[in-house]
């Protein structure tokens, strides 16, 4: 057969054909990709929302805070750990028992007087200044800080009917003796309390 003769083939379809389908996979598996990626974010996203309902909102509620109402009878030391007389504590107010465990209220110690006033509340952190085991304690009013005499750091269990503190005049306040050589001590020992659920 000569060249003029011969007949012309007829470029096959099937090279355009698989192209096409490639293509079509390749949109499908991104496709897929994308929605498994959107469906991530969004389950990632509720998953989110729920611990942040859970951990967060309803403490406002009080979930997560247990109310306090005690009265404390405790042993005041001179400033050579000598016992010199007692006085009488009153704690009123609420503790969280999750994340920032804290209480806020009134911690009312009848030996010092501007504790007592009727605007004067207290802050107590049991992981205070970032070091877990610390406690301390804060006395404010109106927004502002007061200072009424006595040391920030002190000895707290999370039940707060046994407690350690120092005044700044070298006074001890303490629940139990075994406070008192901690106190005087001159140092912080890092203490750390079992926290329950319980009330």
């Amino acid at each position: 057969m000569d060249k003029e003769n011969r007949p012309l083939l007829e470029p096959a379809e099937e090279p355009d054909m698989t192209v096409r389908r490639a293509a079509r996979l390749l949109m499908q598996q991104i496709w897929k990709k994308i929605r498994r990626q959107w469906v991530q974010i969004l389950g990632s996203l509720l998953a989110l929302m729920v611990a942040g309902f859970v951990l967060i909102g309803p403490d406002s509620a009080g979930v997560f805070a247990r109310p306090v109402a005690l009265t404390v009878t405790a042993t005041v030391y001179n400033a050579y750990g000598e016992p010199s007389g007692e006085t009488t504590v009153s704690i009123d107010g609420e503790r969280t028992i999750l994340g920032s465990r804290s209480f806020s209220g009134r911690f009312s110690i009848d030996a010092v007087e501007p504790t007592c006033r009727e605007e004067v509340l207290a802050q107590i952190r049991w992981d205070a200044m970032q070091v877990e085991g610390w406690q301390d304690i804060q006395y404010y009013s109106r927004g502002r800080f007061l200072d009424p005499g006595i040391d920030r750091l002190l000895y707290i269990t999370e039940e707060m009917q046994s407690f350690g503190l120092k005044l700044e005049d070298g006074t001890i306040i303490a629940t139990d003796e075994a406070y008192v050589p901690l106190l005087l001590s001159g140092y912080h020992y890092a203490i750390r309390p079992v926290f329950s659920n319980q009330h």
